[in-house]
């Protein structure tokens, strides 16, 4: 019960954060979420692949809830035999796509339009931790910066997820990849 409580302050909350007044590190959000997930990255043998991502002007906060939903259910649903999540983001234009990868059993199509809505949980969600809020909360988000949130099946099998955000980026920098094992 508490877990739901804090989930929904979590989505009530998402709104009332003032925009930052310069560009923030998404790099450092997504390192702070992956030493937060990191028993359950060991527990369950998953490798996360990290792209260097671009900077953005939306906050920290809300940047650590996304990754913090989308890497934590790729965890959940794919990770459990060790798979490969993957997490990275493009440029077009001031405009920025984020996208968490996993390669596990995906989605049901008949599922994808209903699973960013509130407490919908979806048939493979019925036996693990959660409370149907997260989603939801990374969809909000992505309506604040007048974005969208997607899904589409990863090829060879699992769900990729993307958000797309508006006139929030940087200038790109190089690019680079970080491999995090764990």
């Amino acid at each position: 019960m508490s877990l739901l409580v804090e989930d929904l302050l979590a989505l009530a909350r998402a709104g009332n954060i003032e925009p930052p007044l310069g560009l923030v590190d998404t790099d450092a959000a997504l390192k702070y979420i992956l030493t937060e997930l990191d028993q359950m990255i060991s527990s369950t043998g998953a490798k996360v692949v990290v792209e260097k991502l671009p900077h953005v002007k939306v906050p920290e906060s809300l940047l650590i809830q996304i990754f913090e939903n989308l890497i934590g259910n790729a965890l959940r649903y794919a990770g459990a035999d060790g798979g490969l999540i993957e997490v990275g983001g493009e440029c077009f234009g001031k405009n920025v796509r984020f996208f968490v990868r996993d390669h596990g059993q995906g989605i049901p199509k008949e599922e994808q339009g209903k699973i960013f809505d509130v407490f919908y949980r979806g048939s493979t969600g019925k036996k693990l931790a959660g409370s149907g809020v997260g989603l939801a909360t990374v969809q909000k988000i992505a309506r604040l910066y007048s974005g969208q949130v997607r899904i589409e099946d990863t090829p060879g099998g699992g769900a990729t997820f993307w958000i797309e955000l508006e006139d929030v980026i940087s200038p790109d920098g190089e690019e680079e990849s970080l491999i995090v094992d764990f």
